[in-house]
């Protein structure tokens, strides 16, 4: 089954297009369609389908908004419930607010899954806003690679939720920039098979810069053979996604 193109994580909410991005990449600018009205929704509630339009700081999967507000003291850490803590951390917008919250309810509960999903999620938003908005390229790819490790055990342990798919295969896209960067060629490539293994078909790989170390590898080739290719236009011959 195709999967939605990967989207990146944004400064903003775009109402009127998506701007999708991978660390290291182009722009990819989509049109969004007009917004639809839809049946109001229990604050909280779970949403799959927000996952194809994901921005920094807010989850694709809660429609509740996040907050800027304080952060919790380490005192309200100590006292709630592991549970309490993930909620609480899909409720907050900045990243490292939501690790270090994520991080305190997997001291309570280190195999808490909810709690790794989340964590995930918010390393991956890290990475990403340390490489995008700030250009700290470097700095980024601890918490990147942190986040692809994260998938990597959860996945082993058994199949990652559909609506965490897509950050989970972001986050071995970016690991394998990461590896192609620092001259990991072998483990790069690596990385992007489990990015393709769920699903990931961004065409932004045919030309990321950060994946020229690549490009004379059989391998590396043999990965982009499977990407799906563009539908046709009529009278306009082969289109762009």
């Amino acid at each position: 089954m195709r999967m939605p193109r990967v989207p990146q994580l944004l400064a903003t909410v775009l109402q009127a297009g998506a701007l999708q991005l991978v660390v290291g990449c182009g722009w990819l600018i989509e049109e969004a369609p007009p917004p639809e009205v839809e049946e109001a929704k229990p604050e909280g509630t779970l949403d799959p389908d927000s996952a194809k339009l994901r921005v920094p700081g807010k989850p694709p999967f809660v429609t509740a908004p996040r907050e800027r507000g304080r952060p919790i003291s380490d005192e309200e850490l100590k006292e709630m419930t592991a549970a309490e803590l993930v909620d609480r951390s899909r409720l907050t917008f900045e990243a490292d607010e939501r690790i270090r919250i994520l991080r305190a309810a997997l001291e309570k509960e280190p195999e808490n899954r909810d709690a790794r999903l989340e964590l995930m999620v918010a390393l991956e938003d890290k990475g990403t806003d340390l490489a995008l908005n700030h250009r700290l390229r470097d700095e980024s790819k601890r918490p990147l690679n942190e986040a692809a490790q994260l998938a990597r055990e959860l996945l082993a342990e058994q199949p990652i939720e559909d609506r965490y798919l897509v950050v989970a295969a972001t986050a071995f896209y970016n690991e394998a920039c990461n590896r192609s960067l620092d001259g990991q060629l072998d483990e790069a490539v690596a990385s992007l098979r489990e990015a393709f293994e769920l699903g990931f078909d961004n065409p932004i790989i045919l030309d990321d810069p950060e994946l020229d170390p690549l490009r004379d590898r059989e391998d590396f080739q043999e990965l982009l053979d499977r990407l799906s290719p563009p539908p046709e236009h009529p009278g306009s011959g082969a289109g762009i996604e």
